[in-house]
């Protein structure tokens, strides 16, 4: 199973990692980290490892606020990475 997490676009993360974030289509363009697991198991903080891409190419371990994620999207590893577009 693997995990679309939509960023807040105004968080100090979405800023720093903003070369290495996908972006949704649409008209109001959010930052979106895909990742290959995820632990919610902590009260302040998720435990991500992003998946390897073009702009991620050595996987890296992460620990996110939980306020910067907007949304998760999640997804199983025989399908292809969701259309993150929003009207």
């Amino acid at each position: 199973m693997k995990f679309a997490l939509v960023i807040n676009p105004g968080s100090a993360f979405a800023r720093a990692y903003a070369g290495c974030l996908e972006q949704t289509s649409g008209q109001d363009s959010m930052p979106v980290l895909f990742c290959t697991s995820m632990d919610a198991s902590h009260h302040h903080f998720l435990h991500v490892e992003t998946e390897q891409t073009e702009r991620f190419p050595v996987p890296q371990s992460l620990h996110l606020p939980h306020s910067i994620v907007e949304y998760i999207v999640q997804y199983f590893e025989d399908q292809q990475k969701p259309a993150m577009g929003f009207a």
